[in-house]
């Protein structure tokens, strides 16, 4: 059991699961507001048990004539087994041969692309540009997070300004999603942050619980509790630092709560040094 970091007690709380949030949230990164082409991964939201097949979908909701889709994601290795990527349905009428390709470029790091061979085809969206496959690996949550994304118009010219929008994938032998009132939350005070953060977590009975927190490659940076907790409002904090008292540098965190028999329960948080 973690000694450094007990529970306060408290009395319960309504707190909005953040599982159930929407991706925004949980991505932690702003979408420039004059982005020229806004993509998106497709759910932002799913629920998979360990073995299943799970698609997460490129899509542009927007009309874009293009030859070339190319993108790079993260995500955590352990959780996201087998990637391989495939032209979208925006390929399927195009009548000239479609070079795709999808390679790991490091555990974590997938590289996926379809490009039209022949200057007379293009094809163009609103629509799905490419779809990721994987099979759903151990129990947990894991940010899919876009890296680098790239289209190419027709006559073969990057085009500019295009971003593309966070998925979260959650693993899990309990695959419902929880209704409107949840067994476990989790919510972090205040956030973003700096250096410090309280985590508070909220159980409908005494369970033994596991609080951690990863970076978005899907590092496990710190066990924040490790043991029974009782039931109701518990308050739990994070200083910013990794399992040896190191320093952990600005970005987006996951605080992953897992309960025997309940369903994973994922936060963001946003440390600014």
């Amino acid at each position: 059991m973690n000694t450094k970091n007990r529970p306060l007690p408290g009395r319960p709380v309504n707190l909005v699961q953040v599982v159930l949030v929407g991706l925004t949230m949980l991505a932690g990164v702003a979408i420039p507001d004059a982005a020229a082409i806004a993509l998106r991964l497709d759910p932002g939201l799913q629920v998979l048990a360990p073995g299943e097949t799970g698609v997460v979908s490129v899509y542009a909701d927007d009309v874009v004539a293009i030859r070339t889709v190319e993108i790079t994601l993260r995500g955590d290795p352990e959780r996201l087994l087998d990637m391989v990527a495939t032209p979208g349905e925006v390929f399927g009428p195009v009548p000239c041969f479609i070079w795709e390709e999808s390679e790991v470029l490091e555990p974590g790091l997938w590289h996926g692309f379809a490009v039209i061979i022949g200057s007379t085809c293009e094809t163009s969206g609103p629509g799905e540009l490419l779809r990721w496959t994987f099979t759903a690996g151990s129990e947990g949550g894991t940010i899919l997070e876009p890296v680098e994304v790239k289209l190419y118009a027709p006559d073969g010219v990057r085009i500019e300004d295009v971003t593309c929008g966070h998925a979260v994938v959650l693993i899990s032998t309990t695959t419902d999603v929880p209704g409107p009132a949840p067994r476990s939350e989790l919510l972090l005070q205040p956030n973003p942050f700096n250096p410090a953060t309280s985590v508070v977590v909220d159980l409908d009975r005494a369970a033994a619980a596991t609080l951690t927190v990863h970076d978005l490659r899907g590092r496990r940076v710190a066990t924040l509790w490790q043991g029974p907790l009782p039931a109701g409002r518990s308050v739990l904090g994070w200083h910013g630092a990794g399992a040896a008292g190191e320093g952990q540098p600005s970005g987006t965190y996951l605080f992953v709560l897992d309960v025997p028999g309940q369903a994973t329960v994922i936060a963001s948080g946003v440390l600014l040094r």
